[in-house]
């Protein structure tokens, strides 16, 4: 039933909200200090779109939430691709006339979103909710800078008939990425851009597309290498998995070892090997002499193929060179020089062909470096899949990637309909926003006053956030001005002074003291009543006939309309003193749930005999949209207990329609549920006067009697064939949800006689119940992780990038100039970043990893045989056309960017 019930929470507006993860700030755009973006002016915007690069601008409509930051991570991303010949712009749309050509300023939502061009025309049109940090900003635009070169396949077909092309031609780095706009997603295409000219690229935001890959374990993003430049065209393309870290030194250095020679031979191809360029690549040294080449051939062959990028081979005729790292011990040998050390490491045992590659395994697994043997697969390598595995114990990691993203992204509908809300801005302008300065005097200064205290990245917080703006407006006319804010995120030191430990929690202020905590539903209509309710002070005095009439019609004394839809009314004489008091006491608990109003002078007496049938004391709870039992007398002792039970109870209709908002109420009573299934036919009609007359004849106190509109394939009717699956409309059914026992009545005909002895039979036990639902806890479908021992695991497991500390995070992983909360990183007075010298350190060497990039892209492109061009780059280079075909290939992008 937890999606039925939160498929109707959507329906009643319970979701309703958007919320970025930062603090909220508004603020005009044009107030922060470009250097990389362009401010566009309507002279100058045409010939910015018109540029032969990738240009974006973004059109500033009005103020909105989280802006600045996002023009913080705009102007970032504006200085970092500079380099690749794009341009950022901003264009202040609040100058724009409607009658100006192409304006489109005028085109709705258009404050919602980055739009790209090249030589006039539309590329992609980048949704802000979507760009909210440098790497979503960066791959997006790197996408469309790239478009020809990194293709993106997105069904088995295309990437196969791909692979076909290729084969024999170039080799192809291919990568799977759960979303277009991610940090590893920003990398891929930056190695992409320097080794086009390399290999072929291409991408995949879809599994389809990976249908037939044996090593798709994981939802995150996987590299491969499909070695098609060598392979026949009847062949597949063998794939070797890139398993190094996903930053971009990690991923450059990877790609680089890929355009060294797959092997090595010294002296016949020199003296120095190319693997002595870089400390960063492991290398395996193959000694031989005349007689045994070929063998130690034929293996480095193999080895190359499969450990290609991960491994350099080398092999050394000892007799015709300088053996490297002075070896004088016997022929065939093998040696692995791992990263970092001073001298190979040799095989000892016998040098077969299985015995060689067991002993690469072996070793890179006790050096816990980046590889290891894929579990199970023949080491003469006579198939095509070719893999290799993280290192250290990582193959009996206790920790399943894809079984920690199902945890991870359990379906929260909550979440996402927060998320769904995004574009509509919360009007919380009548809704005070208290600070540490401002809470204390206000909360002195006010006779009543709510308190909505909440977190901005709290789906549940948000969602009721949204609806208390709503809720100020309906009251924007009551001079108290009752509701109020404060952000836990900010000012924490204020909520754990008021104790405040659960989100969202909305306080009750009274005189400057806290009166209770809010227990109703969330939404907007409670919360005004609840206003309307405590805006009285006193309990309403009704000092006559008149005023208890008109009390019991909903209206008070005064004429004013009562908030709530039932209301209490005591009738008693002047000396029932002690009855007075209990139901007082009882009226001030209940003061913000339902209107209680009080006849202290006996003139009730004829009217509670007649209307009512009751001699005082008496308590009576009218049900004004009650049209089965409109109201309930009570009948127990005047005992403090039993009477706030009975209001509880007594406030709800004795057959209501069963919907979110009441079955909290009804269920808290753990009674049975008698529910008929109705639709809007004349025989569901029929059966409601039958229910209905059960319900007046009081018979069956112990159950709840209720109904559910049943019609099409809505929650009633999924409910309903859970209950009973051969059912049709109408139908009645027993549940007793704390026993899971359901049972159904079965005749066609629903004589009143026929229901009561169906009932009594049941509640008997008398007949056997014909459903009897599953146990369960209403707990996530995926037991949770234990986060502790995964941190311990790969605190032993690891290699951590640049020998940094467990506790800095890779360069950009949050966004330059944030933290892993998703706070900006302050400056200090000095000027320097609040960051540890370890990660100022990370991202000196990822931007230098960067420009070593660029600059090798630009070498490239000078020297193509057939001449020398202009710099793909360069402002005002000559650049093909934009066709119709790759505008609709980038319409399309930016549907690629779920699974």
């Amino acid at each position: 039933m937890k999606t039925d019930f939160l498929s109707t929470v959507n329906m009643l507006s319970y979701l309703t909200t958007f919320i970025y993860l930062l603090i909220f700030v508004k603020s005009d755009p044009f107030a922060f200090k470009f250097e990389h973006v362009t401010v566009l002016d309507k002279d100058t915007l045409d010939e910015f779109r018109n540029s032969a690069n990738v240009r974006a601008v973004y059109y500033f409509k009005r103020d909105m939430a989280r802006l600045r930051t996002f023009m913080k991570e705009y102007e970032k991303s504006a200085e970092f691709l500079e380099v690749y010949g794009v341009k950022f712009g901003v264009y202040d749309c609040r100058h724009s006339q409607p009658s100006d050509d192409d304006d489109v300023c005028g085109m709705d939502m258009v404050e919602h979103n980055i739009y790209t061009y090249r030589q006039g025309a539309t590329l992609l049109q980048l949704e802000l909710q979507t760009m909210f940090d440098v790497n979503s900003i960066m791959s997006n635009i790197l996408q469309l800078v790239l478009l020809r070169e990194v293709p993106i396949l997105q069904r088995r077909e295309e990437r196969e008939d791909f692979e076909y092309r290729n084969r024999g031609v170039r080799d192809i780095i291919f990568t799977f990425q759960k979303a277009i706009g991610t940090y590893e997603h920003r990398i891929f295409m930056e190695v992409a851009y320097a080794y086009s000219d390399n290999f072929q690229f291409a991408l995949s935001t879809s599994k389809q597309s990976l249908q037939n890959f044996d090593d798709m374990t994981t939802d995150d993003s996987v590299i491969w290498v499909l070695q098609c430049k060598d392979s026949k065209k009847v062949d597949p393309c063998p794939k070797i998995r890139y398993y190094g870290y996903m930053d971009l030194a990690s991923l450059a250095q990877f790609v680089r070892a890929l355009t060294f020679p797959k092997q090595f031979d010294i002296p016949s191809e020199g003296t120095t090997s190319p693997y002595m360029q870089t400390d960063s690549l492991n290398v395996i040294y193959m000694y031989y002499k005349a007689d045994s080449r070929s063998k130690v051939m034929d293996i480095a062959g193999k080895l190359a193929k499969k450990y290609r990028g991960i491994y350099g081979i080398v092999t050394v005729d000892i007799e015709a060179a300088e053996a490297p790292y002075s070896f004088n011990g016997e022929t065939p040998a093998v040696g692995i020089l791992m990263e970092g050390d001073a001298s190979p490491l040799f095989l000892e045992e016998e040098l077969t062909e299985a015995n060689i590659f067991n002993f690469v395994s072996k070793t890179a697994e006790e050096f816990n470096s980046l590889v290891a043997e894929d579990a199970g697969e023949d080491p003469s390598l006579d198939g095509t899949e070719v893999q290799s595995a993280p290192g250290g114990d990582s193959a009996n990691s206790p920790f399943d990637e894809s079984e920690i993203l199902a945890v991870e992204t359990q379906d929260d509908q909550v979440s996402e309909a927060v998320f769904n809300a995004r574009r509509s801005e919360m009007d919380l302008t009548l809704v005070q926003k208290l600070t540490d300065k401002t809470f204390s005097n206000t909360v002195q200064d006010k006779d009543l006053l709510f308190i909505l205290f909440y977190l901005p990245f709290d789906d549940k917080s948000m969602a009721f956030l949204r609806l208390y703006g709503a809720a100020s407006r309906q009251l924007e006319f009551d001079p108290r001005n009752p509701l109020a804010r404060v952000d836990c995120h900010d000012w924490t030191d204020v909520c754990s002074r008021e104790n405040v430990t659960i989100f969202p929690t909305l306080r009750i202020y009274r005189n400057g003291e806290k009166l209770r905590n809010y227990k109703g539903m969330l939404d907007t209509q409670n919360v005004v009543n609840t206003v309307k309710l405590l805006n009285h002070t006193d309990m309403t005095d009704l000092h006559s006939v008149s005023d208890i009439q008109s009390f019991l019609h909903g209206k008070l004394p005064s004429g004013a309309d009562i908030a709530s839809e039932s209301v209490v009314l005591g009738l008693f004489e002047p000396h029932h003193k002690k009855e007075m008091d209990v139901f007082t006491k009882v009226g001030e608990e209940m003061e913000d749930r339902i209107m209680f109003g009080i006849n202290k002078n006996g003139q009730g007496a004829a009217l509670g005999k007649d209307e009512f049938g009751v001699t005082l004391p008496a308590v009576i709870v009218m049900r004004r949209k009650d049209m089965v039992t409109p109201h309930t007398v009570y009948k127990g002792d005047f005992n403090y207990a039993q009477l706030e039970t009975f209001v509880i109870e007594a406030r709800i209709p004795r057959m209501p329609q069963l919907t979110v908002k009441m079955f909290p109420d009804l269920y808290r009573q753990k009674k049975p549920f008698v529910i008929s299934f109705l639709d809007e036919e004349d025989p569901s009609k029929n059966i409601k006067v039958t229910m209905s007359s059960i319900v007046k004849s009081e018979q069956f106190t112990e159950v709840i009697f209720c109904w559910i509109r049943t019609s099409g394939d809505g929650f009633g009717t999924r409910i309903l064939k859970k209950y009973n699956p051969e059912a049709n409309i109408p139908a009645i059914s027993l549940v007793n949800l704390h026993m899971g026992e359901v049972f159904n009545y079965d005749k066609t005909t629903f004589d009143p006689e026929d229901v009561v002895s169906w009932l009594q039979e049941s509640l008997q036990g008398k007949s056997n119940p014909n459903t009897v639902l599953p146990k369960g806890e209403w707990k996530p479908l995926k037991e949770g992780y234990n986060f502790l021992a995964m941190m311990d695991w790969e605190a032993r497991n690891k290699k951590k990038a640049y020998g940094t500390e467990d506790t800095v995070a890779t360069n950009e992983e949050y966004g330059i100039g944030f933290d892993e909360e998703g706070n900006e990183v302050k400056r200090s007075e000095d000027g320097q970043d609040d960051m540890s010298s370890a990660r100022i350190k990370s991202a000196y060497e990822e931007d230098q990893v960067r420009h070593e990039l660029l600059a090798l892209k630009k070498s490239r492109l000078y020297h193509h045989s057939g001449g020398r061009r202009k710099m793909h780059d360069e402002e005002g280079a000559s650049q093909p056309k934009v066709t119709e075909d790759e505008v609709k290939v980038t319409e399309g992008l930016g549907r690629h960017e779920e699974l």
